[in-house]
């Protein structure tokens, strides 16, 4: 009796770890189960204001951004682009373009981008806690997940994807002056870091839709901090808040900065001057082109047709390093005029780090130039450097270009 009892044990034993071994070997090669996105697009904006459950608590403490007062109203629909003005504009319909919709599609990026498998691009991954992380991977992987993720593709577009796409309509004069060109890719509800600029800069819904809020807080700016790995020069920045969960305690400004509101769908843009400070929400598969220029304000709409090749100064490289797009549109001394003011810091400084960066240069070798012996430089000496300084610059950036260097712009 004993014997059969030992034996039942040993064999009871047996098969709990062999169902062990199963389990393990199915969790190794299972694969997670993905809980599409929800792609509602008739969500409320502006929201309502609930008010606290709790006496004492701020109003929408711990809710998402808008909901700690009302909005002030829409942003001003724009009839008119050849001046930028202080305050964001909504301009309708003014961008369709079927180039545009192919980036980053399952077909329309082989002829451009060659194989998906090999494309990288940056995506920012939100966390629960309000964080942001970047993290490098391929166009195949982010396609295949992002359905089912909080990911939101990042990129400054190279050369090759930017054949054929075209400055909106009515803004293509600014195209002279263009720093970059970038591209947003989102699926489902996606709720975005509140971010800002130091360039002027044209925000266009390729498909989808994108809620827009403007703050309407210049003294947020201060805290702003550049975060995003391409943007080296830190033009671009977010602010740390989780737009999701507002702590209205440790940010009390929200509830008393006024904001204003705008939807865009499909071919709409929206116009935001430099030091705007924004957050967007996006809905349903949702793709943006951020046109981004410097600080000028006024164009001449003679100057450039629909039909011209964008040529901005910056582009990403196979590395995903934002670098000049070519040098055949750089060698001219007005041309470097118009993008070293452009990349300065937060703080009004263009560094050594940002100028060697864009001249694929390293740090050293900037010194025979003279003018970072005493650290970051600013804006008016920028705007002081000499002829000589400036072709020297291109002639580190730019050396099969160095014997066809022009003054002007």
């Amino acid at each position: 009796m004993l014997a059969a009892r030992v034996c039942l044990s040993n064999i009871g034993v047996k098969l709990i770890l062999l169902i062990s071994l199963c389990t393990l070997v199915w969790a190794k090669e299972s694969k997670p189960v993905k809980y599409p996105k929800s792609q509602q697009m008739d969500v409320l904006f502006p929201p309502d204001i609930d008010l606290p459950n709790s006496p004492g608590l701020p109003i929408g403490h711990l809710r998402p951004l808008g909901h700690q007062r009302r909005s002030v109203g829409e942003v001003t629909q724009g009839n008119s682009s050849s001046t930028v003005g202080r305050e964001p504009l909504v301009f309708r319909n003014i961008f369709v373009s079927k180039e545009a919709e192919s980036l980053w599609s399952n077909t329309g990026n082989a002829e451009n981008l060659n194989s998906m498998e090999s494309i990288l691009v940056w995506v920012a991954q939100r966390q629960r806690s309000g964080a942001t992380f970047y993290q490098k991977m391929t166009l195949s992987k982010f396609l295949d997940n992002y359905g089912s993720e909080e990911w939101i593709l990042d990129e400054v577009l190279h050369k090759a994807a930017l054949r054929n796409i075209k400055m909106p309509k009515g803004f293509e004069c600014f195209s002279e002056n263009l720093l970059q060109v970038s591209s947003s890719l989102t699926s489902g509800v996606t709720s975005d870091d509140i971010k800002t600029s130091t360039t002027n800069h044209l925000q266009c819904v390729v498909k989808g839709k994108r809620d827009y809020i403007i703050l309407r807080n210049e003294s947020a700016i201060s805290s702003a901090e550049s975060k995003h790995p391409q943007s080296i020069c830190g033009t671009d920045a977010t602010l740390d808040i989780n737009a999701d969960e507002v702590n209205v305690f440790d940010n009390p400004w929200i509830a008393s900065t006024h904001w204003n509101h705008a939807t865009l769908q499909s071919g709409d843009c929206i116009l935001l001057p430099a030091d705007t400070v924004f957050h967007t929400t996006s809905y349903g598969e949702c793709k943006t082109l951020t046109f981004n220029w410097g600080n000028k304000t006024t164009c001449n709409k003679k100057e450039k047709t629909s039909n011209e090749q964008l040529e901005p100064f910056l582009c990403s490289n196979e590395d995903n390093r934002v670098q000049l797009c070519n040098c055949s549109s750089m060698k001219s001394v007005g041309r470097w005029q118009e993008l070293l003011p452009s990349v300065i810091n937060r703080d009004g400084f263009l560094t050594k780090s940002c100028l060697a960066h864009l001249t694929n240069s390293e740090e050293d070798s900037l010194n025979p130039l003279g003018i970072f012996n005493k650290g970051p430089i600013l804006l008016e000496d920028i705007k002081k450097l000499s002829t000589a300084t400036i072709k020297m610059i291109i002639e580190m950036a730019c050396p099969t270009a160095a014997e066809h260097i022009h003054d002007e712009l």
